[in-house]
This record gives C-alpha cells, structure tokens and sequence, in this order.
C-alpha cells in the first residue's frame, strides 16, 4: 500500500520490521539449511524456498552465517523473473 505522498503505509513498515525481526530470529538458531548465500543463483534461492514452504528467507554471509545480510522473497523473486 502506498500513501498519497508515494511513501510506504504505516502497516508496510511493520511488515518489514516483522520480516527483519524473523530473519534474525531464523539466523539465530544457527540453521543455515534454509538460507541464501549472495552469490547463488536466484532459482535455487527460489527452489530452496519453495522445499521448505517458506515465502522469504534471510541472505547470510558464507563466512559467517550469523551475519544477515538481506532477505529474499518470493514475491521478490516473481518480480525479478517478470523483469527478466
């Protein structure tokens, strides 16, 4: 949802912060099994997602899989396709 001055609605800001605040828990827990790493292609991101049922999953560092460095999503990854 966008407001009237093109920035985002007040509940997107609390989906992202919940996305955020869920991505780290996820990195917490030390399993790395469903996470992307920044140089993977993006369909075995998208593959890897879709086997553990999830719609996002954090990006973390190869070095250091505590380190999030993003997320991906699954509406991220329809919308990346559809560019494509």
């Amino acid at each position: 949802m966008i407001l009237s001055d093109g920035g985002p609605a007040p509940n997107e800001f609390k989906r992202r912060a919940t996305a955020r605040r869920e991505a780290l828990d996820s990195a917490d827990s030390r399993d790395t099994s469903v996470a992307g790493y920044p140089d993977e292609p993006l369909r075995v991101a998208n593959n890897r997602m879709a086997e553990a049922g999830w719609t996002r999953f954090p990006v973390v560092s190869p070095a250091n899989p505590q380190e999030l460095l993003g997320m991906v999503s699954l509406i991220g990854c329809c919308k990346s396709t559809c560019r494509s």
